[in-house]
């Protein structure tokens, strides 16, 4: 099971990993809610192998995660918001904290990358 072709993560996954962009998925879904909704909900699931980001699934009984040594991808995330909303304020509002010193302590403590 996988995600739609520009998904941000697989977009990263297939950059990083060449082989991804010759996957062939049986199941595509569009979020990954969505990917863990299936586990959940369909007995099929339990022969199925999927991929995403771990904190996604981390609470998921219905999943085991498997841990592939040497496979990781540093996935650089930035705030996201549709333009026309640019001059709404609590667009603004979430601006100015991303680049406030107490959000890039909280990233740093969390053990996140740091903001650029």
């Amino acid at each position: 099971m996988g995600r739609e072709d520009k998904e941000a993560l697989f977009s990263v996954l297939k950059q990083d990993y060449n082989f991804f962009s010759n996957a062939k998925f049986m199941h595509r879904f569009n979020r990954d809610n969505h990917v863990v909704d299936y586990f959940k909900q369909n007995p099929e699931s339990q022969y199925a192998i999927a991929f995403g980001a771990q904190p996604n699934f981390i609470d998921v009984e219905e999943i085991n995660i498997v841990k592939i040594d040497g496979f990781e991808s540093g996935v650089s995330l930035g705030l996201v918001y549709d333009v026309k909303n640019a001059d709404n304020p609590v667009v603004q509002a979430a601006i100015k904290y991303a680049g406030s010193g107490e959000w890039h302590d909280k990233v740093i403590k969390a053990g996140l990358l740091p903001p650029q």
